[in-house]
């Protein structure tokens, strides 16, 4: 949702001025002018209170996820991978998914491996990923196997490129980065085994089809792209 395009389409149904608006709502017109113009983000409680003003409600439905999709497309995703990638994104882990896994969610139908992630490597990203292993301890084989690696593999020369082409997958949980399809294609082909090689060749393919249906468009935030949102 544009918080300041529907403040400002509301506030014009109602045909009220932005000082009066401020007036309804107990604030200043500069602030409802920044919302207006994006240039400030708003607490939740002034949201609700600036549409009522404006004889409007905030209504918040639970968002629909690409999961269900996902995890029934020709068994792409079995429970288990899918239930400690959602572990990944509540934790906040900083990666991006490679492997087999992320190139069967792009469609590819190579078989099943282990959720295979590359990291950020700063301590606060490590600390993150100890959580994760500890739920997985505790889970005691009910979750799928983690495979985790601090250095892009090769040709991809640092985290920074991996994770900026990256495809955005959305979980009820928050957000995963899953390895854009030329990147697959280029760490296959880069290890060169025949089973890599043939892997390679299925991912082209994938990747003349576009785009995978679960993609979400993303916006970068200032700090690198991670707490990254949808675009509404």
């Amino acid at each position: 949702m544009d918080i300041g395009y529907t403040l400002r389409r509301h506030r014009l149904l109602a045909g009220i001025t932005q000082a009066e608006l401020a007036r309804r709502a107990g604030t200043d017109q500069a602030n409802v002018a920044r919302i207006e113009r994006g240039e400030q983000g708003p607490r939740a409680d002034t949201i609700v209170r600036l549409l009522d003003a404006c004889g409007a409600d905030l209504v918040v439905e639970r968002r629909q996820t690409p999961e269900p999709a996902i995890a029934g497309r020709a068994g792409a995703l079995a429970a288990h991978q899918l239930e400690l990638l959602r572990y990944l994104a509540f934790r906040r882990v900083r990666c991006v998914l490679i492997g087999a896994l992320a190139e069967r969610l792009h469609g590819s139908d190579i078989p099943a491996g282990p959720v295979d992630i590359c990291a950020r490597s700063d301590h606060l990203n490590r600390r993150r990923l100890d959580q994760v292993r500890r739920t997985i301890a505790r889970r005691k084989g009910r979750t799928g196997a983690l495979s985790v690696r601090f250095t892009p593999p090769r040709p991809i020369p640092t985290h920074a490129d991996l994770h900026d082409a990256a495809e955005l997958l959305l979980l009820e949980s928050g957000p995963l980065f899953v390895a854009c399809a030329d990147h697959l294609i280029a760490i296959r082909r880069a290890r060169a085994r025949p089973q890599d090689l043939d892997a390679a060749v299925r991912m082209a393919v994938v990747r003349r089809r576009g785009p995978p249906s679960w993609a979400v468009p993303r916006r970068l935030s200032r700090r690198g792209g991670y707490g990254t949102l949808p675009r509404r």
